[in-house]
């Protein structure tokens, strides 16, 4: 039986019964999960930020934001993108 209070309370055959999202999410490996999500969100938004913000103050000019992109471009291929692969290798 569930009181009214949604508190777990055993039922006859010795299952507990809960809350629906007790029974389908497991919140301490969400928390596991999220220890490890964070830092790679925050790595990705960081990564895409050096790109967006010299694009922002290059955009006086379309020679400029043009030089600036194309720039950017070959900084990630030839570089960001090629030690990111090598240190991710790593692990």
């Amino acid at each position: 039986m569930v009181s009214s209070l949604n508190v777990e309370v055993e039922v006859g055959d010795g299952r507990r019964k809960g809350n629906w999202w007790e029974r389908v999410l497991d919140l301490s490996e969400a928390k596991t999960q999220v220890k490890f999500v964070v830092p790679m969100v925050l790595c990705n938004v960081f990564n895409f930020s050096i790109t967006m913000v010299s694009v922002i103050f290059a955009c006086h000019g379309k020679l400029e934001l043009s030089g600036s992109t194309l720039a950017n471009s070959w900084a990630f291929v030839t570089g960001f993108d090629v030690m990111t692969g090598l240190s991710g290798a790593l692990e």
